[in-house]
């Protein structure tokens, strides 16, 4: 597994010839936020899904989405398909609820609940999880990584 984080809770995750992007924040600033650490994230190739964890500008930035080719895999909370469809257009989405998993090639992506308030902008559309784990689509559950928020 080889894994790269571009600050905050943007992070490239390699593993089994499967690229996932969480949270992607491909800019230098966003709002009042400035880049402090790094360059801004160039990626070497279009990632095989993006996991948006939850609706705040700092996780669902919709001009780094834009940025995205439009069939990249969009893997979001139950009830952000819609706002985002709004936003940038027709895409790839997939919605999870708490506990649903989704595979992307050879690796299994899970939704899991987080306590975080998802309440801020851009959006108060429901979106109930906000953080994912994976692990390899063999069924077992060995090491997995927590994007986005941490669970409390």
């Amino acid at each position: 597994m080889e894994v790269t984080w571009w600050g905050h809770a943007t992070v490239a995750i390699r593993d089994r010839g499967v690229t996932i992007l969480t949270d992607p924040v491909l800019r230098n600033r966003l709002a009042h936020l400035y880049r402090r650490r790094g360059p801004r994230p160039v990626l070497s190739h279009v990632p095989d899904a993006v996991v948006v964890s939850h609706l705040h500008s700092d996780h669902c930035d919709l001009p780094s989405l834009r940025a995205l080719p439009r069939s990249t895999r969009l893997i979001v909370p139950h009830g952000a398909a819609s706002f985002l469809r709004s936003r940038l257009g027709e895409r790839d989405f997939t919605e999870l609820r708490a506990g649903q998993e989704t595979a992307v090639g050879d690796v299994t992506v899970r939704a899991v609940p987080a306590a975080h308030d998802g309440g801020r902008t851009p959006s108060r559309a429901s979106a109930r999880w906000r953080s994912a784990m994976w692990s390899p689509a063999t069924g077992r559950r060995g090491s997995a990584a927590t994007p986005g928020c941490s669970t409390r």
